[in-house]
């Protein structure tokens, strides 16, 4: 017999979902009510979804009438990267560590596969395509340690990295920039060398950190 989520749970996923796939409107004010109705639920469980969702970044709640999207300030900026920048750096460093064995052989084979899409991507002026691709290489990245805290941090900042990469790759020069940087980062895990690979980690988080910093000054 297939057990039902908590209500709570449904309604965290369904909203997350909707949040995901960009079905909200930046600014605009949404109704607990009406969405909760929408999903078939009271407001309690709900509220709880809701209450989440804030914690975790993605939404505000405004007083008496709803909630919005959050909107980025100059502090989630830098928290995200410090926090990628934490996580990638022990990933990259350890994949360098092992830089012979089978497993990071893998992980090395498959971020290469995903440049060749990168790459194409780049070519077809598909920019949807090669923010999922680079999403990819990132949540690959981070999968090769086996920490589930690792990958639950990092899953709830993918919707700002998304957000943040589609903003900072409208730059000019910023997808040839991107591509370079992907490069570094394989070629200094598979040499071994860590100074590099943090040298290379660091460069990749410090270029889009400038270009969003600056749309806010």
């Amino acid at each position: 017999m297939k057990l039902l989520k908590p209500l709570q749970m449904q309604a965290y996923e369904y909203m997350k979902e909707k949040i995901l796939n960009n079905e909200f409107t930046p600014g605009e004010i949404y109704s607990e009510t009406k969405i909760a109705t929408e999903i078939g639920i009271s407001r309690t469980p709900f509220r709880d979804a809701v209450q989440r969702l804030v914690q975790e970044g993605y939404i505000d709640i405004i007083p008496s009438k709803g909630f919005m999207l959050h909107e980025m300030e100059v502090r989630d900026i830098v928290e995200t990267f410090q926090v990628r920048t934490a996580i990638e750096g022990y990933c990259a460093m350890l994949a360098a560590r092992e830089a012979d064995s089978d497993k990071a052989g893998e992980l090395f084979a498959e971020l290469e596969r995903l440049m060749g899409k990168l790459v194409e991507s780049a070519e077809e002026n598909n920019m949807t395509r090669f923010v999922e691709c680079d999403n990819q290489f990132h949540l690959m990245l981070v999968a090769y340690a086996g920490n589930s805290a690792f990958d639950e941090m990092f899953g709830m900042y993918i919707h700002r990295i998304r957000n943040m990469a589609i903003s900072s790759l409208m730059h000019p020069g910023r997808v040839a920039e991107t591509l370079r940087e992907h490069e570094d980062i394989i070629r200094s895990m598979k040499s071994g060398d860590i100074e590099a690979v943090n040298t290379a980690i660091a460069a990749h988080m410090e270029r889009p950190k400038e270009i969003m910093l600056g749309e806010r000054s």
